[in-house]
């Protein structure tokens, strides 16, 4: 299985239509998650996903690749929305979306079915015009931590 979502990831990066990067420890570079994108060309937008070992839960790992990637996107890709939906249920990928600026913009009830149960989901988002009001508040910051 993980030989055929390589195979995938590989395909779908050569098309254009997914870029997904392996989130590793710094110093030992073990792989300890994926982190990336679906790519909607033709709408501009891109839907975010990501996964996280379990014993990596909770160190701040993936909000950190969060952010690196969402910046990947909006300055390489050149995307004009980028959004992410989760099971209601959890709520850490729910804080992670918040600390990295993504705005909630609904819930849909009912909206997949998973090991033959119905689940809820909840969608985050994030614009190019929100993404450069947070990098510049990021920077007024950093200068008033300078004074």
């Amino acid at each position: 299985m993980a030989e055929a979502w390589i195979t995938n990831i590989r395909h779908g990066f050569i098309r254009g239509e997914q870029v997904i990067f392996a989130i590793v420890l710094k110093e030992t570079n073990e792989v300890i998650g994926a982190i990336g994108f679906v790519i909607h060309k033709e709408h501009e937008r891109a839907e975010f996903g990501y996964w996280v070992g379990v014993p990596y839960w909770g160190h701040g790992y993936c909000t950190e690749a969060a952010h690196a990637t969402i910046e990947f996107a909006f300055k390489e890709l050149k995307v004009h929305r980028i959004f992410a939906t989760l099971m209601s249920y959890n709520t850490a990928s729910e804080t992670i979306l918040k600390k990295i600026g993504m705005k909630y913009e609904g819930h849909f009830r009912h909206h997949i079915k998973k090991w033959g149960k119905f689940e809820d989901l909840e969608q985050y988002g994030m614009l190019y015009s929100d993404f450069n009001e947070l990098q510049e508040a990021n920077k007024k910051s950093h200068m008033m931590e300078e004074m």
